[in-house]
């Protein structure tokens, strides 16, 4: 959405926040000033991962006043020196885009996405997470699958709030395949602006990892306007994930190939991954690796950690705090976070 208002010239990547939403305020007076709709989009702020999560994760508190709070949050690095997912930078972004349409969030997605493209099956009410055809969110507690609550996330819409289908998101990375061009006419976004959205913005580490996913070092790894962007096997990769409570999805585009791949999973555990790799390995035509079972020695090992240290940990803790917390906000909140992409860089 962003994209089809820079193309009209109605704003521009490197405009300041502020002038869209003049009570935008971060903690230091000088990064407020500087922060553009580009430094939303692309995660260096400079605060730490999942800046404000806590405000909006089952909270009375409205979309702006979530944002207005977010002046709290301290930095945990310098501005634009590294890359930190931010859920409530994206609510902001959305912010952007109705002070310049004066229109609400909902309804530009709507008009300018789901109704060109056919995706007739998706939109931004959470009520469609309730219908008898959706899938029902699950989690692992004590070891065993669970039904888990839907999330209430309509005060942060703007950053995941799109219920669809695959066979909708296969409209969708089509558009995406065909830089913005819309089957029989019109498009969504200029080539140009396809071109910059795959762009590198910031720059993601890149660390050695386990042993046994050593095949899936990349030798790029950097986050453009919304998209993660790494190399695999020579072949460039746009990707990107996605999570709510017991639900998670990936999109997986091989621009070169006109390839996408999407997968939805009514589960929190990133149990895509290695499918993931599977497929790509097929459709490149190399070799099979059996990335599903080196997935799972991995993950395994460091669930035995975490056992390990929280045994460790748990005879320490003071009687008054020794009681299960009300909620698991935080391991649930830093897996949402995380899985985007930093845990598979070794970042």
């Amino acid at each position: 959405m962003c994209t089809s208002n820079v193309d009209s010239g109605r704003m521009a990547w490197d405009d300041p926040v502020t002038k869209y939403l003049p009570w935008f305020q971060l903690s230091d007076s000088w990064v407020t000033r500087e922060f553009t709709i580009r430094d939303l989009v692309t995660h260096r702020s400079g605060l730490g991962l999942g800046a404000g999560d806590l405000l909006w994760f089952h909270s009375n508190y409205g979309s702006e006043e979530i944002v207005r709070r977010l002046r709290a949050a301290k930095p945990v690095t310098s501005f634009r020196s590294g890359y930190a997912y931010d859920n409530v930078l994206y609510l902001a972004a959305g912010l952007v885009i109705e002070a310049v349409t004066g229109q609400k969030w909902t309804d530009v997605v709507r008009q300018r996405i789901l109704t060109p493209l056919g995706m007739t099956g998706s939109g931004t009410d959470i009520a469609l997470m309730t219908s008898p055809r959706a899938a029902t969110p699950h989690a692992v507690s004590g070891g065993q699958l669970t039904i888990v609550p839907i999330d209430s996330i309509d005060n942060i819409l703007p950053a995941g709030g799109i219920i669809s289908n695959v066979t909708d998101l296969a409209k969708w990375m089509i558009v995406r395949l065909d830089s913005g061009r819309i089957a029989g006419g019109g498009s969504l976004f200029s080539v140009a602006q396809a071109n910059e959205m795959w762009s590198a913005q910031t720059i993601l580490p890149i660390g050695d990892g386990p042993p046994a996913l050593r095949g899936l070092r990349p030798n790029f790894a950097a986050y453009g306007l919304g998209w993660v962007l790494h190399d695999y096997r020579g072949h460039k990769i746009v990707s990107h994930d996605g999570g709510l409570a017991g639900m998670t999805s990936r999109t997986i585009l091989v621009p070169d190939l006109r390839l996408g791949i999407v997968m939805l999973t009514n589960a929190e555990e990133p149990v895509y991954a290695p499918l993931e790799y599977e497929l790509l390995d097929y459709y490149f035509g190399v070799p099979r690796t059996d990335w599903i079972t080196a997935y799972h020695a991995v993950v395994a090992q460091g669930e035995a950690r975490a056992d390990s240290v929280q045994r460790g940990t748990s005879g320490a803790r003071h009687d008054l705090t020794a009681a299960a917390p009300a909620r698991p906000l935080c391991r649930t909140l830093q897996r949402r976070a995380v899985r985007r992409c930093d845990d598979r860089y070794g970042g």
